[in-house]
């Protein structure tokens, strides 16, 4: 059975899932929901029941400035606003999740992953250059350069960006040394006019391969969605390499 616990974790409002007949979770994951939502999105919800099921301590939080935490500029509806704020939120969302992870978790578990849709993503790829304990990145629709992907995706703040350009900048996978020895699975959609998935399938392709590590690159024919073929797909992988994660463990 699924036990979830509403609470604050250093002030960050989060969702606890774990299987309560397992006194004994084998890792943490945290899931970070898309731009504008919440802890709750049903999708999130969703892989925390799975990975809960699979042992582990499965943590859902609200991004900086979503959710419980809602802040200017997401109490408007203004859509360049919070185009314009999705760097910070990606950043100190980023840096949330660091905190929380040194101050309650990291002397108990040696296994971390980082499970993100849409923003989320944005937020699993760069975590292993915030927080060098992590060992799982699932970043799902998601973007590896925030540069490259206000470029592509959002030429027409072009002119606004000025401001928050040195953030944006900050957000890139370029030490890619860092991610030689992650487990990672990464799906876009080839019909996806939010985030395009060249952004990542380049990414994918530059990083150096380590053994027993696996790199998986997942290509689906949709939309900016999650489908039941993604759900599927992580449930696999995260199979594919529990063995290999136990034995990092032991």
């Amino acid at each position: 059975m699924i036990e979830r616990l509403n609470t604050t974790l250093c002030n960050v409002p989060v969702n606890i899932a774990i299987d309560a007949t397992n006194d004994s979770p084998k890792g943490v994951f945290y899931l970070i929901h898309g731009h504008t939502g919440n802890k709750e999105d049903v999708t999130i919800r969703r892989f925390q029941t799975i990975l809960a099921q699979m042992g582990y301590e499965a943590i859902s939080l609200d991004a900086y400035a979503h959710g419980s935490r809602m802040a200017p500029p997401y109490t408007s509806t203004d859509s360049t606003l919070h185009a314009l704020a999705m760097p910070e939120v990606v950043k100190h969302t980023l840096q949330d999740i660091a905190k929380i992870h040194q101050t309650h978790y990291l002397k108990n578990y040696h296994i971390c992953g980082v499970l993100g849709i849409s923003m989320g993503g944005h937020v699993a790829y760069l975590a292993p250059q915030f927080m060098p304990f992590v060992n799982v990145i699932i970043p799902l629709i998601g973007a590896p350069h925030m540069a490259r992907h206000y470029i592509k995706s959002k030429p027409w703040l072009a002119d606004k960006t000025s401001e928050i350009q040195h953030i944006i900048d900050e957000l890139q996978c370029i030490h890619l040394e860092m991610y030689q020895h992650i487990h990672i699975l990464q799906i876009n959609g080839t019909k996806d006019d939010i985030v395009h998935y060249e952004n990542a399938f380049d990414f994918h392709v530059s990083l150096p391969k380590a053994q027993d590590v696996e790199h998986w690159f997942v290509l689906e024919e949709v939309g900016h969605i999650v489908n039941e073929t993604m759900v599927s797909t992580v449930t696999e992988f995260m199979k594919k390499i529990d063995p290999l994660l136990e034995r990092g463990r032991l």
